[in-house]
């Protein structure tokens, strides 16, 4: 016989290469040799496995018929939670006080002493949760379908299988809050009164004091929400006779996947503030006149700090997706043919924001000191006042723009190869190509710095003399101040890198002896 011999079941007959074609590669063939073999073997094992099962029905290896089976099954998962808000809080408070009187009377005169103390605190402390839920849920089914036919002459069979599920479990965590705030005063003072045969002379002195500081702490709600999904089927299908055999097999594999996430941010701030006074005077009043001191100092101070954390929310996801399918055939004379076929795509992305930071730090002193004197006598009255004040502040404010940025990858791998051959020898091809891409777009919208510095002060005198003459007021006043503001800004920057890489497509062919 002459020529190209006629096909036999679909079968191509494969002609013989030179021996100058295989360039050497015979272990890279065989190892193709090997996988595909494997995948066919398994393939065509099952097919016959089933092949004989159905023949087993029967209670013989040749008979004529057919059965169709099909199986079905299904679940589902539900299991809500809800967790309830609380909210807490707690107040303390004290209070203190003390009184002494003391009177001593000699043959100088009489003095009376008396003393006076009080003081008071009071704290309170709060907490707040906002509620806790989550409603986890899942389902899976799966379906199976075969079926056997079987004459004389043939036999074939075909199974199929398709499965799927998802799962998703959203969860939302209520922000929390928490308080916090001490207070405390206390006073003293002292008075003391002299009396004899000279006059009457007094002192007294009264000192105060207070402070507050204080904080709080909220965040945001928390939400989540990841979910996934899966499809799975599978198939296969051969027949078998005197001619030869066929079996194909197909599957398909399909899985998604996300997270998305957002934070409601955070808030902190605090801050202390305090006062101290004391005041003193003294008097005396005798047969030449009367004499009065009086001399008080009073500071203040407050500190404060804020920070605010923006809310971060993202969105990652990934798909993955593979199908794959094989066929495995056999003729006469030993012939055979094996083609497998994969292709893998998939795909990352995580978009992403981040709304930025703010805050600040400020912190402010003043005080006040009055001296005053005064003299009266028959003459007349001479009262100097002098009163010194001084203040400053410093603050710091800044911000930090918001964050974005939306990375992602794609990816692509295609296989593929085929194994030809008969008693002869046999030859195998095989290809490959792929690819991958990836992007990352960002941008930052900066930051920016505010400060704010200054002082003061201011001295005011005041002497006044009143006589027979008349009065006469003389007021002399100094006054300085300084402020310094520096600010600094940034624009920030933004960017989108990306960049792909490609597989050549990459095709061998060698013949191999048998």
């Amino acid at each position: 016989m002459t020529g190209r011999r006629p096909d036999l079941d679909g079968v191509p007959r494969v002609r013989r290469l030179p021996m100058n074609a295989t360039n050497g590669r015979h272990h890279l063939m065989n190892v193709w040799i090997k996988r595909s073999l494997s995948t066919a073997a398994v393939a065509g094992g099952l097919f016959f496995a089933g092949a004989a099962v159905a023949n087993a029905d029967t209670g013989t290896g040749i008979g004529t018929g057919g059965g169709l089976a099909e199986n079905l099954t299904s679940s589902n998962l539900s299991a809500p939670l809800e967790i309830g808000s609380v909210d807490l809080g707690l107040t303390t408070e004290s209070s203190s006080s003390h009184s002494t009187a003391v009177t001593h009377t000699d043959r100088k005169g009489t003095t009376t002493s008396t003393k006076n103390s009080a003081s008071t605190q009071k704290s309170t402390l709060g907490l707040s949760t906002g509620k806790i839920t989550a409603d986890p849920a899942g389902s899976l089914s799966s379906v199976t379908r075969s079926t056997t036919d079987r004459s004389r002459h043939n036999t074939s069979g075909a199974a199929a299988q398709h499965t799927k599920g998802s799962i998703k479990a959203p969860i939302t965590i209520g922000g929390a809050k928490v308080t916090a705030q001490n207070e405390q005063t206390s006073t003293d003072s002292r008075k003391v009164v002299r009396t004899g045969k000279h006059g009457t002379s007094t002192s007294e002195q009264r000192n105060v004091h207070s402070s507050k500081t204080g904080g709080s702490l909220a965040t945001g709600a928390i939400t989540l929400d990841p979910n996934g999904a899966v499809d799975t089927s599978k198939s296969i299908a051969g027949t078998s006779g005197r001619h030869g055999s066929k079996v194909s097999s197909n599957s398909a594999t399909d899985v998604t996947g996300s997270l998305p996430i957002s934070t409601g941010g955070l808030e902190a701030q605090g801050w202390s503030e305090s006062y101290d006074a004391n005041y003193r005077k003294t008097s005396a009043a005798g047969h030449h006149g009367n004499r009065t001191e009086v001399e008080s100092n009073e500071r203040a101070s407050r500190t404060a700090a804020g920070l605010n954390v923006g809310r971060f929310a993202a969105d990652p996801s990934a798909a993955l997706s593979d199908r794959r399918s094989s066929l495995f055939a056999t003729g006469r004379n030993g012939r055979y043919t094996l083609v497998n076929d994969q292709a893998t795509t998939g795909s990352l992305a995580a978009p992403f924001r981040f709304d930025g930071v703010t805050g600040f730090v400020s912190s402010e002193q003043a005080s006040r000191r009055v001296r005053g004197t005064e003299e009266s006598s028959r003459r007349g009255t001479v009262s100097k006042v002098v009163t010194d004040e001084q203040a400053s502040h410093q603050a710091i404010a800044g911000r930090s723009g918001a964050i974005t940025g939306n990375p992602a990858l794609d990816f692509a791998d295609h296989r593929s190869s085929i194994v030809a051959g008969d008693r002869d020898g046999s030859i195998v091809r095989s290809d490959r190509d792929g690819y991958a891409t990836y992007a990352l777009p960002y941008s930052y919208e900066g930051f920016g710095l505010l400060g704010d510095f200054g002082n003061s002060s201011r001295r005011t005198a005041v002497e006044q003399v009143a006589d027979h003459r008349g009065t006469t007021t003389r007021t002399e006043t100094d006054e300085h101040a300084n402020r310094t503001l520096p600010a600094y800004n940034f624009d920030g920057f933004r960017g989108a890198p990306k960049g792909d890489l490609e597989l050549d497509r990459i095709a061998q062919l060698t013949q191999l002896d048998k």
